[in-house]
């Protein structure tokens, strides 16, 4: 076999071409034999080099492709082939079966990646001619390696399973190489005709197998290898240590080891890569780093994150188009991040109208009609949940327009439709009467609409969901599944739109159905007899769909060439641009392809079984990859990194733009920082032009002083608006809009405010409601004001899971006032109790196919776990207190029967405050009863005095206020937060007092209570000793800061109504500004559903948050003692 042997890939690449030129015309025949996915752009650029439409005598194949040949003209073609989606539906499939009986893989059998690992590793044993026995013996010799001996025990059994699924009548790739190999002798025709291989970095045996036999029946073979011919006859160069090379070498080393006779021809590689560009190529990835003359054609750009760097790249590229006259096609973009920059280029160069041709093989998972088969059989598997139905009808498949899926939304949310309720007509029915409310207002509006949704969905999912039911076999589903995809009424809505669709789209979705009936034949011929449940099925039909991906005709037009690392088999170009180069991305981090990691490789290497994808030698190949990129240019290389990704992680520059600079130490200087040098090409990017023109009007608008500073910036953004106006004038809107857009809101007329706010007309008011002011006035406006209809969720909502926890509280401390006894029982019984509670309580309060949702079962196993700890506090705290529970769940309002509303005097109008308080606990000594109130919270609560002293927190000293308006009169002993839920503590270093030390501190009830020590003993009966078990002391000092007077308490509950009255009359005379709490203070932004309404951006457009300034307890006394004295 002849070795062609050049430094560049284009030096090889060009001798192999001319030969092929020379080939074609005299006529002759001859194979070009190239990785898979090069075969296409190696098809192109061959017929571009020869200047013809179409080769008859030149052939470019891919092992496989030329397999299929040869084995079809020699009789082997006729048993079924085992393509890659085949195996790994397959490989998933096993792991099903075995799960049970595997050791290490058998624990996550069922993760995402498990059956890809497999395959790889099941791929590695098969292409070395290794079977379940030896990998028998390796496990043998693995004793001092346990870790490494179960997994050979898990290979083997997988392995030997796997050949038992494929047997005599079925090929995998290895089988099918290994019988190639032996069918080459019957090729008579391959006798001296010329096979030119180009673009291999490594082979496995069974590919060097095929090798060794098409030598040996006569084919002529000629390999073309980068790397310095002196490699192979001198010892020391500028390629020692060199990682790219080092692949090379370790390749050629290959091929000596196989026995295959190399005749060397070296290449003179001199003018085949851009001068500049090659002192960096030589030592970038050598173990030196020479400061070398020269670089002006090499750039280094650094961007704070990937869309800027690609926002900038699209304005470089229109930029030389423009002025310099390139083509788009003279520019390739290079990553290895194809999932984080091909999006990003797709997007941001089609806003800014740049033709490119990504080459990407686009995911089968990622189509609609992909994603409608699989939602829906997701959505039979379990049983017409809600999430799975309405992610099937969302793809727009389902038969259902928009509004008549709108309608069944409303419906099954409102009437929490689960199973086979969609197809029951009766649910779909309304009662004859008058009741009036949102909801069934709601259901009224929308009744004709959900009827046709509920009949168009039981036609299309009913035959559907009883077809399962009856299915056994793969071969079952698989039937099913081709009858549910070749529907008319499907293929109808899947054709729909195709006037409207590009003609690459519709041949992509002609390719997409071609590609699924050719998945289910594959799925069907592997294991189409096994019977599986539908679970399974889908699981190992996803399998196969995750990694199934169509091709993509190569361009033959002017477009930028869009590429991965390692994919790229594009030609020469004038700019090659390497995004992406960041610590964390380039070099790659090593992930093991196969179920072994790197020591565990080691040791089966010293056990002669070499595997091809060890850590090593993935990064020397994408070494090698990288090296040949560079090559390409032929004016311009720029290596370009973020500094974060698009999650926010901070990165740092790549080792390898480090060793650039060192290279070329001018590069350290011409660094280019894009956030810094953006406006270079901001003139080339219309829109980043109108977002900052628009920008800096508005702040010279407001600013004018700022206008006086920078005359430059006027003028600029002057000539910016004028090109909008005249060159663009469908922009210009845009730019109006920015400028003059304002959120601040006018304060509302008074007949405004009494439509709006009904119950305030009316007199009355809540706490809830005054709160919700306190945090954004326009928050409270939307919110109480418009009242908008919210989107039924079919999460559980913070508020759902609260009433549960609440409830549960309810009944064990309403039960506790007839069962005094239950004060005795242990944790244990206790926990028993609430579980009791708990499940009441969701049956009461919540829908059962919401509350068995996967999601949501883990949420409420959460609150279980709450209520467990709560109950066992309460029952604790009990206890150690002489007060006992009075009251639950108990109103205050004018129709209460027990406790009185809170009356504001507004001046002319007397409102109402009303609410309920969670718990009232009394204690009586002598003619004297005092009363402590208790509010649950189930958030992270305390109790913040600079909150209540600002107004923002009213309802824990209201519904103090409240609970003095009893008939009997009673005194006020404290008011506390009984917090739910608190952050989790490691206690596996603490003994068991010490846990239970902590358990304690950790439910303190926080508030503020009187001083009067009669009454903290019967609050806390631990105080009697030095120490407390039921509430929490605050301050440093002998007292605490949250034990004040009685008199100062009565102050203090006065303070409060003042601050309600003043909630109440800014909210009478119409405020609804937009003036959030800032971040520091809870009740802001964070978790608002209105920031897409109020628009909200702090310091801009007179946009502004509300600063609190925090107090102490010294300071609210003080104040306290001024008012009075007032």
């Amino acid at each position: 076999m002849r070795l062609i042997v050049g430094a560049t890939a284009n030096a090889v690449r060009e001798k192999i071409l001319a030969e092929l030129s020379e080939i074609a015309e005299r006529r002759a025949r001859a194979y070009l034999l190239v990785p898979e996915q090069f075969t296409m752009q190696s098809d192109m650029q061959l017929l571009a080099r020869l200047e013809v439409p179409v080769m008859m005598d030149i052939k470019v194949k891919s092992f496989g492709s030329l397999s299929r040949e040869v084995l079809g003209r020699t009789g082997g073609i006729k048993l079924p082939y085992v393509n890659e989606s085949g195996r790994r539906m397959l490989a998933q499939y096993l792991l099903g079966e075995h799960h049970q009986a595997l050791t290490i893989l058998g624990r996550g059998w069922d993760q995402s990646g498990v059956a890809t690992k497999l395959l790889e590793t099941l791929s590695e044993f098969r292409s070395l001619s290794m079977t379940a026995e030896d990998v028998a013996e390796l496990e043998g010799q693995a004793e001092e390696a346990p870790l490494l001996a179960e997994k050979l025990a898990d290979v083997r059994l997988l392995l030997a399973a796997y050949e038992e699924a494929l047997g005599e009548q079925r090929l995998d790739n290895e089988a099918r190489l290994s019988l190639w190999a032996e069918k080459v002798r019957e090729a008579d025709w391959l006798d001296g005709l010329p096979m030119y291989l180009d673009g291999f970095h490594s082979l496995s045996q069974p590919e060097l197998a095929v090798l060794q036999a098409l030598e040996a029946r006569g084919a002529a073979l000629t390999m073309g290898l980068v790397m310095p011919p002196e490699m192979l006859t001198e010892q020391q160069g500028w390629w020692t240590m060199h990682s790219a090379c080092q692949a090379s070498l370790r390749f050629y080393e290959t091929l000596c080891k196989a026995g295959l006779p190399l005749q060397v021809e070296a290449v003179d590689a001199a003018g085949t890569m851009l001068e500049d560009v090659v002192p960096l190529a030589q030592h970038l990835f050598g173990y030196e780093t020479p400061a070398c003359e020269g670089g002006a054609a090499v750039e280094i750009w650094k961007a704070p994150q990937p869309q800027t760097e690609i926002t900038y790249l699209a304005g470089v590229i229109r930029r030389m188009v423009a002025e310099e006259g390139l083509r788009w096609r003279d520019f390739h973009v290079t990553t290895n991040q194809p999932q984080v920059y091909f999006p990003l280029i797709e997007r941001i160069f089609k806003q800014y109208e740049i033709p490119a041709f990504i080459d990407e093989r686009k995911a089968l998972d990622g189509h609609y009609l992909v994603r409608y088969l699989l939602t829906a059989l997701d959505m039979v598997e379990h049983h017409f949940a809600y999430p799975m139905v309405f992610a099937c009808l969302q793809t727009g498949l389902a038969g259902l327009s928009e509004e008549e899926i709108v309608a069944l939304d409303y419906y099954a949310r409102v009437k929490h439709l689960r199973g086979t309720m969609y197809f029951d007509a009766r649910y779909f029915q309304l009662p004859d009467d008058n009741v009036v409310s949102r909801k069934m207002d709601g259901l009224r509006a929308r009744q004709e609409t959900a009827a046709r949704a509920q009949q168009a969905f039981t036609a299309r999912f009913k035959p559907l969901y009883e077809d399962v039911q009856a299915a056994r076999t793969v071969r079952d589903f698989s039937t099913i599944v081709y009858h549910f995809l070749t529907a008319p009424e499907l293929l109808d809505a899947f054709h729909a739109e195709d006037a409207a669709k590009s003609p690459t789209q519709l041949e992509t979705d002609d390719q997409i159905v071609e590609a699924l009936v050719a998945l289910l034949d594959q799925l069907v011929a592997t294991i189409g007899e096994m019977e599986v449940s539908l679970e399974q099925y889908s699981r190992i039909l996803s399998e196969g769909l995750n990694e199934a991906s169509l091709g993509i005709v190569p361009p033959a037009q002017d477009e930028v060439q869009v590429v991965e690392l390692g994919r790229a088999r594009t030609g020469r170009c004038k700019v090659q641009v390497v995004v992406g180069m960041s610590d964390a991305w380039l070099p790659s981090q090593s992930v093991s392809r196969t179920i072994f990691i790197r020591e565990e490789k080691r040791w089966l290497e010293k056990a002669g079984v070499s595997l091809r994808y060890d850590e090593g030698r993935i990064l020397e190949d994408e070494a090698l990859c990288l090296y040949e990129a560079m090559g390409k240019p032929t004016e311009r290389l720029i290596f370009s990194y973020p500094l974060s990704g698009s999650d926010g992680a901070v990165m740092n520059e790549s080792v390898l733009i480090t060793r650039a600079k060192q290279i070329l130490p001018s590069l350290q200087k011409r660094e280019k920082s894009l956030l810094a040098d953006f406006n270079e090409v901001l003139p080339y990017l219309e829109w980043e032009s109108l977002k900052v023109a628009a920008d800096w009007l508005r702040r010279y608008a407001a600013q004018p002083e700022l206008a006086e500073k920078d005359p430059q910036g006027v003028r600029w953004a002057a000539s910016v608006t004028r090109y909008f106006e005249q060159a663009r004038p469908n922009l210009a809107p845009f730019l109006q809009d920015g400028l003059y857009y304002t959120n601040l809101r006018a304060k509302l007329e008074p007949e405004v405010v009494k439509k709006l706010y009904p119950a305030l007309s009316e007199g009355r008011v809540s706490i809830s409601e005054l709160e919700s002011w306190q945090g954004c006035p326009y928050k409270h406006f939307l919110r109480y004001g418009i009242r908008p209809e919210e989107e039924l969720d079919y999460t559980l909502r913070s508020d759902e899971l609260g009433t549960v926890l609440h409830g549960s509280l309810d009944r064990l401390t309403r039960d506790l006032r007839q069962h005094p006894e239950w004060l005795d029982w242990d944790d244990a019984a206790i926990c028993a109790q609430m579980d009791a509670y708990l499940s009441e309580e969701e049956q009461l309060q919540l829908d059962g196919q919401r509350s068995g949702e996967a999601r949501n079962a883990s949420v409420l196993e959460k609150v279980r776990r709450q209520g467990h700890k709560a109950g066992r506090f309460i029952i604790r705290q009990l206890r150690e207190s002489d007060f006992s529970p009075r009251f639950n769940e108990v109103s205050f309002g004018e129709h209460a029967p027990i406790l009185p509303p809170i009356y504001l005097d507004m001046g002319g109008q007397i409102l109402r405050i009303e609410g309920r308080i969670d718990r009232i606990d009394t204690w009586r000594q002598g003619d004297k009863v005092y009363a402590r109130v208790i509010d649950y919270k189930s958030g992270f609560n305390s109790f913040d005095i600079t909150r209540v002293w600002a107004g923002l927190d009213l309802q824990l000293m209201l519904y103090l206020r409240a609970a003095l308006g009893w008939r009997q009169e009673p005194l006020p002993a404290g008011v506390f937060y009984l917090s739910l839920k608190k952050p989790f503590m490691d206690t596996t270093s603490l003994d068991e007092k010490e846990i239970e030390s902590l358990f304690v501190n950790d439910l303190l009830m926080d508030g503020v209570f009187i001083d009067d020590p009669q009454v903290i003993a019967a609050l806390d009966r631990g105080t009697r000793e030095g120490t407390n078990q039921v509430i929490a002391f605050r301050g440093r000092g002998k007292t605490a800061d949250n034990c004040i007077s009685a008199d100062l308490l009565e102050r203090l509950l006065a303070h409060t109504v003042k601050a309600a009255q003043d909630t109440v009359r800014a909210v009478m005379e119409g405020d609804i500004r937009v003036l959030p709490l800032d971040e520091s203070q809870k009740g802001g932004c964070e978790y608002c559903n209105f920031m897409s309404v109020c628009r909200f951006e702090n310091n801009r457009s007179g946009n502004r948050t509300r600063s609190i300034s925090k107090v102490d307890w010294n300071e609210v006394k003080k104040n306290l003692a001024k008012e009075e004295e007032a």
